[in-house]
């Protein structure tokens, strides 16, 4: 990140979150290259897988937005009509109104909870739905001397089993817990190991594996499966951000990192808005949810003239310090409340002294 000096302190450009979804592209783009030697297919499948990434991150971006539309997230967030009118889906629908009595239950249903990830996920394409489910180890196996040496993973990705196939048999056996490997490695050994556990193992015990072998890929394989869904979901995150603007991108793009075990903080940069009544009470919300008081944010990002424009920094204790939950109260009911609570608490251990 470029910053700027001026006088009265240090500016930066700030991040360029597009520019951050391209990146994320450029590496997808190597890992598909790699696949493929023949040039002319090579270039079409790359922009192809490329292009379905793209668009599956922009589907899970509106996908929230539907879940979490504008409306509802100025009731949550206590602007205006406090009224849930996100569940229009279910309490003014013609199609519903055919089906069931108006006081049916499933008028009671929260659309919020309906439309959940499990649900979304399972909506998908096959081919998109893979890159958002948790990667998985398969079956892999590595060549050592005149055998082939077959490792079978646990749900966890921990080798349960260790079978043998030799070049005299056609059928694999099982290895018992003494079967040497080689030197000194014995079968027993890599029960319960995951998969780079062995790979460093093998390498630790001086025996040589063929380049580019089937462990090393699948090992290669699962780390970039994992790496992929973690990108896809950051550039959800970051779409997220940039289409709901500064008054509902980031505190939605805060649900979704809460729920999706993103890095919280990445919202928070971008959430500063002095004109936003309900800051402190976002603020406080976020360190509930494992937030850093020393976190620098952008102040003001969305008010900027041009993408290049540097702005100040400011520290989520400097706005817990001046930034005032009304003109009513410095402090959010939540915060007098526990201030109170620790006044009412030192008054009676004084009373027992």
């Amino acid at each position: 990140m470029s910053n700027i000096k001026e006088n009265h302190g240090k500016k930066y450009i700030p991040v360029d979150l597009n520019e951050k979804i391209n990146e994320f592209l450029c590496w997808y783009q190597d890992i598909i290259k790699c696949r493929y030697s023949d040039s002319s297919y090579q270039h079409y499948y790359v922009s192809k897988k490329c292009e379905e990434v793209r668009n599956l991150i922009d589907t899970i971006a509106v996908w929230y937005k539907l879940r979490y539309p504008d409306s509802t997230i100025s009731r949550i967030r206590k602007w205006g009509n406090r009224v849930k009118s996100e569940n229009i889906m279910f309490e003014d629908n013609s199609y519903i109104d055919a089906l069931f009595d108006k006081k049916d239950d499933v008028r009671l249903l929260d659309w919020c909870d309906f439309y959940n990830p499990q649900v979304f996920i399972k909506s998908l394409p096959s081919e998109e739905r893979k890159m958002l489910i948790d990667t998985e180890y398969y079956i892999t196996h590595f060549d050592i001397d005149d055998y082939t040496v077959i490792l079978t993973p646990n749900k966890d990705g921990r080798v349960k089993k260790v079978e043998i196939k030799t070049q005299d048999i056609f059928e694999y056996f099982k290895a018992h817990d003494d079967f040497i490997i080689k030197g000194d490695l014995k079968a027993k050994e890599l029960i319960g190991l995951s998969f780079k556990e062995v790979h460093e193992l093998l390498k630790k015990r001086g025996i040589k594996l063929q380049k580019n072998n089937q462990l090393a890929r699948d090992i290669r394989d699962y780390d970039n499966s994992a790496l992929l869904r973690e990108g896809i979901l950051d550039c959800a995150m970051y779409r997220i951000i940039t289409m709901g603007g500064k008054y509902f991108g980031p505190y939605r793009a805060f649900l979704f990192a809460k729920e999706f075990g993103r890095n919280i903080n990445i919202p928070m940069f971008f959430a500063v808005d002095r004109t936003d009544c309900n800051l402190r009470e976002f603020i406080i919300e976020y360190l509930k949810a494992g937030g850093q008081k020393d976190l620098e944010c952008y102040d003001g990002y969305f008010n900027r003239k041009s993408d290049i424009e540097p702005l100040s920094m400011v520290s989520i204790q400097e706005l817990l310090l001046t930034q005032a939950y009304s003109s009513d109260s410095f402090y959010t009911p939540e915060e007098t409340e526990l201030h109170q609570r620790l006044v009412d608490a030192v008054s009676r251990k004084k009373l027992n002294l």
